[in-house]
């Protein structure tokens, strides 16, 4: 029985369950769920969406920086070649229930969309799109946590984005209850042992720049603002609860030195690779299978 999605309010959450009966036509995705929004942590917001032409005349500094981030998400959300392998797929086995934190503009279930009976985008920038009849999408401030009842999601991915959250730790904490026991969370996040951070830091005197962005852009460092190396997010992962929690590099075969970064890729367990060679860092964990007594 193919799974749908059944938004049914909860205190701030959202429950996801297979319908007793065929339910209406799939409504239009383009734009996220307005009745799933969560404001300071509690859901029931049903304003309309905001048009283009009105978020864009918004003159609050709040208002200024979800511009800024919606720019931006548009320049770096970009899907991968055809052809090219995307790591961050690889530990993407399938199930029942893919939930993708910080989604963007949903390109990247175009790559695990038939791996899962069903896909949920949540980001507070509604920018989602996805032609596929299993995606949802969700508007949702993650920094009072994720709008999802407990142990839900087969796999839970944050591609880029725990380097933005103001609590880390809140964070991953609501990944690992949205888990179903034996689920896997996935993240990504720039390195910031990596040689060139390094470099910057020792040779030149300046912080580290993660992003990828010109001195003068929207948001400081593409509003990065917290930094992590590879022992910091297995840390981070392990005291929240998961196991099986390894870390490896994720380097992109395009680039300056191509044949060099297909090299490297080719060992990303390496300690060397992992740790001061490659600018992105790849974390996977599983949340345990039985409760621990």
């Amino acid at each position: 029985m193919r799974l749908a999605a059944n938004w049914k309010q909860q205190p701030g959450r959202v429950r996801l369950s297979r319908p007793r009966r065929p339910g209406p036509a799939k409504p239009d995705m383009g734009v996220f769920r307005e009745e799933a929004r969560t404001v300071k942590g509690q859901a029931a917001c049903s304003e309309p969406a905001v048009g283009g032409r009105e978020r864009r005349t918004l003159g609050t500094t709040a208002n200024k920086v979800i511009e800024a981030n919606r720019r931006l998400r548009l320049l770096e959300d970009k899907p991968c070649s055809r052809g090219t392998p995307n790591a961050v797929e690889v530990p993407c086995a399938g199930g029942g229930v893919l939930v993708d934190i910080g989604c963007g503009s949903g390109t990247f279930f175009g790559q695990v969309h038939d791996r899962y009976d069903l896909l949920v985008g949540i980001d507070f920038i509604p920018l989602a799109r996805s032609d596929f009849d299993n995606a949802y999408f969700l508007r949702a401030d993650l920094s009072y946590g994720i709008p999802l009842v407990d142990r839900v999601a087969d796999t839970v991915t944050a591609i880029e984005v725990i380097e933005h959250m103001a609590d880390p730790l809140l964070f991953v904490r609501e990944a690992f209850r949205i888990l179903k026991p034996g689920g896997e969370f996935i993240l990504t996040t720039p390195n910031v042992r990596y040689v060139r951070q390094v470099f910057r830091l020792i040779v030149r005197g300046q912080g580290p720049k993660t992003a990828g962005c010109a001195d003068h852009e929207l948001l400081w460092d593409g509003g990065h603002i917290h930094y992590f190396t590879s022992k910091d997010l297995v840390v981070l992962l392990r005291g929240v609860g998961f196991v099986s929690v390894r870390s490896m590099a994720l380097i992109r075969p395009e680039g300056f030195l191509p044949v060099i970064r297909r090299l490297l890729a080719c060992w990303p367990s390496n300690v060397l690779v992992r740790e001061f060679l490659t600018g992105r860092l790849l974390v996977v964990g599983m949340r345990p299978r039985k409760a621990s007594a």
